[in-house]
């Protein structure tokens, strides 16, 4: 049965293309609307005969139907719309197609331009496959009265008004009525009533008089309140509004359009400390600085500093190359594709020149988008054959018409030297040139091999090698810049091989260069993998989950939502690991409730202190603010009495938590695409990251993470019931791939880690020197 408010869940409607089922879908449980509404969403689930369809960025929401009045047909009972009925049409954009088959339909103003009912259909344009067309069943709903908006929609009732005077005339004129004569009378009619009228106001002038009399004084004393300068009439306020524009517009054409990179925060503001106009980019966090108010302020991402640590690589042969892979033009961002055979007869846009007798090539598209190829991304195809190879380059952007390539570069030489700079072979550490010692200086589109220690010898190298250690290295050092050296766009791959205790270690690198006028901005090395040292949960000796009906092992099929411990993620997890795991969950927790409720700060409390605490709360509060009935509010609400908002809520858990276990880890999990988060899930997942770095404790980012973001996952979360939830086998996959994500954090995040337990663990920690 659904309820006024479906329980505090999303309501998300499942319509299959195929059209089974009712010719005519009465949508009136899950969404109704109001003439004038603006921006009413209805969330949607598409299949294709039952199975969960996918989208690639090449959908586009569409909305086509009829508003008006309506009638039942007595004997069909088939729902008929007025021949009056407005014709409303609406096109969103790419963006409104999710992860998982889902899809957002915002219904603008002007789909509700009066009462009565919608009727239509809900569908896709799909460009993938020559804009072919997708809907689903005709749906229906009410649109209840109200006030409209004259705003976008206004030319409708003009139209209506129009059409009203033709009626009118058409009527008069098949009924043998001059138009004309009759106007004429009945304004006559009007002109007598109006005179008699006019009559009777002269008969109570005398009444009036006096009350005129009085408002000439309120009037007088007003004039004199403006004399005070107490009003702003409207002269001085329009010359106010011209006088803001035209600061504004000087500020504006003072801005420059191309950022500048710094190396950090304290860079930029050592650069200018009376400030600059413009966009400034601290490299190593990848947000962008603006001077205001007299002061630097942050403002957030410019680009991801962390685009590089999602690179992939895959070897294809011919036979087992998949659809996603056989056009240039759509291969996946930031990942580096090996084929071994003859590509050329498979893919498309290649280079014109493309050699028909190489058969092994290696193709990397990279840049800072993660989702699809965009502007500023680059591609680089490296062929080789035995002792020849060649490299191809090219710059992508894309706008409306879709990827648009600058065309493939050739370097124009078939031999090893161009390509790989090592050409005398592997450089050992009496060996190596000047040249080679500082990895910035490394020259441009070069493969260097190097066989000794690197801290000390090397300069600038990844800040976590250790002093001593006997290193096996290759570097890749790539751009598609015209320069000898080091340029904006310069990425370079490390990759390195060592000798330890439990046999042969490694790791991988990678980083991306800038430039100002300063010279050259060289971020830190961002770590990709590695397969040595890896952390373990088996660490901790007791885990304490703080968490929602997501944590507490609730499955769809009750019906109701119970607490599943046994089922549980936390207790799977504790089953994998060994420890032991207490669960501060319940379904339907969000932050407010757990500060107040039983399973809650009151357990915390009088449970024994855990080794390990992660804290997955987020998802009902994500439901709440999206209704209107919960605030998300800003980090300066941490520490408020006051405030009840989501980040004093869950500011008071983390400060509860370090003030019971002051020598316990603490991790946060950011939120996942769901019905119950579709919304505000970017919004949610920001506060999640500051209090995070608020608290200094590690974040755990399962929104961009491959499990989660999987067809397994989204096709497991039980959405047709009340109640959205994973199966059991889901619970299972979700243990084991958070308790990956926990371990690979404590080889990013070591010296916060290493102060457990004899310290106060906090990202602001030192790093512990180690020998190896």
């Amino acid at each position: 049965m659904v309820s006024h408010n479906n329980d505090g869940i999303f309501y998300e409607i499942a319509i299959d293309s195929a059209k089974e089922g009712s010719e005519v879908w009465d949508l009136n449980p899950y969404f109704k609307a109001r003439v004038g509404d603006s921006n009413a969403a209805l969330g949607v689930r598409w299949y294709n005969q039952g199975l969960l369809a996918t989208f690639d960025g090449k959908q586009t929401p569409i909305i086509s139907g009829n508003v008006g009045a309506y009638s039942i047909d007595a004997k069909t009972k088939e729902l008929i719309m007025a021949p009056d009925a407005a014709v409303v049409n609406y096109t969103g954009t790419p963006n409104d197609m999710l992860p998982g088959g889902r899809a957002k339909y915002v219904f603008p103003e002007q789909m509700f331009p009066k009462e009565g009912a919608f009727k239509g259909f809900i569908g896709y344009v799909d460009e993938s496959d020559g804009k072919r067309r997708v809907s689903g069943v005709t749906v229906w709903f009410k649109v209840l009265p109200g006030v409209a908006q004259m705003g976008r929609a206004c030319d409708f009732y003009i139209n209506d008004l129009d059409a009203a005077l033709v009626n009118a005339k058409e009527k008069m004129r098949q009924a043998g009525i001059d138009f004309k004569a009759a106007t004429d009378s009945a304004l006559q009619d009007l002109r007598t009533k109006y005179q008699q009228e006019a009559q009777a106001n002269q008969d109570a002038s005398e009444t009036t008089r006096t009350g005129l009399l009085k408002l000439a004084d309120s009037v007088g004393a007003i004039q004199a309140q403006i004399d005070a300068g107490n009003v702003v009439t409207l002269i001085q306020h329009n010359a106010d509004i011209k006088r803001t524009s035209e600061m504004i517009e000087n500020k504006l054409a003072q801005m420059s359009l191309v950022p500048e990179a710094f190396a950090n925060a304290d860079a930029i503001k050592e650069a200018y400390p009376n400030g600059k106009t413009g966009i400034m980019v601290a490299v190593d966090t990848g947000h962008k600085w603006i001077w205001d108010n007299g002061q630097w302020n942050d403002c957030g991402v410019y680009q991801s500093s962390s685009a590089l640590l999602k690179i992939n690589t895959k070897l294809f042969t011919p036979d087992t190359v998949p659809n996603g892979y056989k056009d240039l033009n759509t291969f996946p961002m930031n990942e580096i594709v090996f084929f071994s055979g003859d590509a050329k007869s498979i893919l498309t846009n290649l280079p014109n020149d493309f050699p028909d007798d190489y058969v092994n090539m290696s193709v990397m598209t990279y840049g800072f988008k993660q989702a699809e190829i965009d502007n500023g991304t680059s591609q680089t195809i490296i062929v080789a054959d035995g002792e020849r190879s060649r490299m191809y380059f090219r710059a992508l952007s894309r706008n409306s018409k879709g990827v648009q390539s600058g065309g493939w570069i050739n370097d124009g030489q078939d031999d090893l030297k161009r390509a790989v700079k090592s050409d005398k072979g592997l450089y050992t550490e009496d060996k190596l040139p000047d040249e080679l010692k500082d990895f910035n200086t490394y020259p441009m589109n070069s493969n260097i091999s190097y066989s000794g220690n690197v801290v000390g010898v090397i300069k600038n190298a990844p800040q976590d090698l250790v002093a001593g250690r006997y290193y096996n290295m290759g570097i890749f050092t790539l751009s598609f810049a015209n320069s000898s050296v080091v340029d904006n766009g310069t990425v370079q791959y490390l990759s390195l091989e060592w000798d330890s205790n439990t046999g042969v270690s490694s790791a991988t690198y990678a980083r991306a260069f800038g430039r100002n006028a300063n010279g050259i901005v060289a971020p830190a090395w961002q770590k990709l993998s590695d397969n040595y040292e890896s952390g373990s949960l088996s660490l901790f000796s007791k885990i304490g989950v703080i968490g929602d009906s997501f944590a507490s092992g609730c499955i769809a099929a009750d019906g109701n939502g119970n607490d599943r411990y046994q089922i549980s993620w936390p207790q799977i997890m504790g089953r994998n690991c060994g420890a032991q795991v207490t669960n501060f969950t319940h379904g339907g927790a969000n932050t407010g409730l757990w500060t107040t409720e039983d399973y809650g700060l009151s357990k915390l409390n009088s449970t024994d202190t855990q080794d390990l605490y992660i804290c997955a709360l987020g998802i009902n509060d994500a439901a709440q603010i999206a209704q209107g009935k919960e605030e998300l509010g800003t980090i300066a609400d941490v520490g408020s009495t006051t405030s009840t908002s989501f980040y004093r809520y869950y500011g008071d858990i983390l400060n509860a938590i370090q003030a019971k276990a002051p020598h316990a880890c603490v991790v946060l999990t950011t939120l996942t695409y769901s019905p119950m988060t579709m919304s505000n899930l970017d919004a949610m997942n920001a506060a999640i990251k500051a209090l995070a770095a608020r608290f200094k404790i590690p974040c755990i980012d399962i929104e961009h993470d491959d499990f989660f973001t999987s067809s397994f996952y989204a096709n497991a979360i039980q959405a047709e019931a009340a109640h959205s939830h994973p199966t059991a086998p889901l619970y299972a996959g979700m243990a084991k791939r958070i308790q990956t994500l926990i371990e690979n954090d404590m080889v990013v995040h070591k010296n916060y880690y290493d102060q457990f337990p004899w310290g106060h663990p906090s990202l602001d920690a030192p790093r512990i020197s180690t020998e190896g």
